[in-house]
């Protein structure tokens, strides 16, 4: 699983930045993860996929290595610390105070947090917030509650990450089976990474947590923006009929009016059909989980 850890990371590092960005992350996950002697395998897996997917979209929004890695670190420093502050305070005896109480003050500054536009001016502030989000959770004894839709976009990258993951492998089978299809192992490499940049990006971030959710999308933004993903990445019939390219009005997952998949090359539809193993794959493991 570590090694599977360091290779996601790998994976998440865009060849053209890779030294660069691997610098502030890996000291990241040197100081929370690597350096934790006391975490589980699986507890130090979960914590190093976490840390990169906040520094990956905070580095994607501000373009700045020295900023991702600073906000990332304030905020892996209120998750972790945070997390158990409780344990800390009654091990020196510090319990002056009532875990009610404490989760007043915490409250308190999430609230102004929330509701002062200055504080909304710094990056980091979501990071701080949900740092404050976790220590109220602990001294209330419930689950965080997420603000600054921080928990979308984590949901938006693990998901995003996974169904890239499943095309990967779905591209290895058919490549076990296809040699001759062996390019397509570099295609699945960089399959959807335009779902990570506008003008995709916000409209997918809450694409995918509607579809978590249960509702139902009604915004043109998403319509417009799955358009242009279609219409951008061979593996669609799209890109090769962008004057014909429709959507269903009332169902983005349809075209009003078939194309010519003809068009396509060979290895497009490897990649097509990889798509659809991993969606099916999707589909599967979440219907088992309803059921468990």
């Amino acid at each position: 699983m570590f090694r599977e850890s360091v290779d996601y990371i790998k994976e998440s590092m865009d060849i053209s930045e890779g030294i660069e960005r691997g610098v502030g992350l890996e000291s990241l996950l040197q100081e929370f993860a690597y350096d934790m002697a006391s975490l589980s395998e699986e507890d130090k897996t979960n914590r190093i996929k976490k840390i990169t997917s906040y520094y990956m979209v905070l580095l994607d929004k501000t373009k700045n290595v020295p900023k991702a890695y600073r906000e990332t670190r304030k905020w892996a420093n209120q998750i972790y610390v945070q997390h158990h502050a409780k344990n800390i305070r009654k091990g020196y005896g510090l319990e002056e105070k009532t875990d009610k109480e404490i989760a007043s003050e915490i409250q308190d500054l999430i609230n102004i947090q929330v509701n002062d536009p200055s504080t909304k001016k710094e990056d980091y502030m979501k990071g701080l917030g949900n740092g404050l989000v976790v220590a109220k959770a602990v001294a209330d004894g419930k689950e965080p509650n997420w603000v600054n839709d921080s928990e979308k976009e984590r949901f938006f990258v693990d998901r995003t990450n996974n169904h890239i993951d499943l095309v990967k492998k779905a591209a290895k089978k058919i490549v076990d089976r296809y040699p001759e299809f062996k390019d397509l192992l570099a295609n699945a490499e960089v399959h959807d990474d335009s779902k990570f940049h506008e003008p995709e990006r916000t409209p997918y971030l809450d694409l995918t947590w509607n579809k978590f959710k249960g509702i139902k999308d009604t915004d043109a933004r998403i319509n417009k923006a799955t358009l242009y993903h279609i219409t951008t990445n061979t593996h669609h019939p799209e890109y090769w009929n962008k004057e014909k390219a429709n959507l269903d009005p009332n169902n983005r997952d349809k075209s009003a009016e078939c194309l010519d998949a003809s068009k396509m090359t060979h290895l497009a539809i490897a990649e097509m059909i990889a798509d659809w193993v991993a969606m099916g794959m999707e589909i599967l493991i979440n219907e088992r989980n309803k059921h468990e």
